[in-house]
């Protein structure tokens, strides 16, 4: 389902993609962020929540410019300016997720700013005795994140059919091992310090 505001504030509802996707819609791994919203479930200028898990929440005054305003906003991964946030008891905590080519820092994001997106998936919410729990979740996630990005660099650093530094066979980079189609075992290496791997 997706949520959008009306003049009133009143949510509607509609066709939208699959919020339980493994994946966000740019084919990245969900961003995860931090909200507050009112026991009445409303937040700023009127603006009112659905309840219901995996419902999509959208914008509809969306403007991509990195300022407040024009958008859904929170903290990601429960990092930034947390003075933004209400830690008064009635408020209601909500963990959203967002697709990360769509989210815009403001004010420094995660390191100290706050994002906002044009729609996020509700994923989940609490009151304050549940913080605890809901930024533990924050944190696992936000470690997924950062171990995701460590193994994406080390394939990039990897070995065979690498023409980028330190790789291995077929390798025209820097100490790239050399792939020799000649006789008698003349390395053909275009690279520094390439190994001769001679077929000949």
């Amino acid at each position: 389902m997706i949520a959008s505001n009306n003049e009133d504030g009143v949510a509607l509802t509609g066709a939208a993609i699959d919020p339980t996707s493994a994946l966000a819609p740019s084919g990245q791994p969900w961003g995860w962020g931090i909200r507050t919203v009112s026991a009445e479930r409303k937040a700023h200028g009127g603006f009112e929540w659905p309840s219901a898990p995996n419902t999509i929440v959208s914008a509809p005054d969306w403007d991509p410019a990195p300022k407040c305003g024009g958008g859904i906003h929170f903290n990601p991964y429960g990092l930034g300016d947390w003075s933004l946030l209400s830690n008064a008891r009635e408020r209601i905590w909500q963990l959203v997720r967002f697709d990360p080519a769509n989210a815009i820092d403001i004010d420094g994001g995660e390191r100290g700013g706050k994002q906002k997106a044009p729609w996020v998936v509700l994923d989940r919410d609490g009151d304050l005795a549940e913080l605890p729990r809901l930024m533990a979740l924050l944190m696992v996630k936000r470690h997924a994140r950062l171990l995701a990005r460590a193994s994406k660099l080390s394939e990039q650093e990897g070995a065979a059919s690498n023409s980028g530094v330190r790789g291995a066979a077929s390798n025209s980079g820097v100490r790239g091992a050399a792939s020799n189609s000649g006789d008698g075992g003349a390395a053909s290496n275009s690279g520094v310090r390439g190994a001769a791997s001679n077929s000949g």
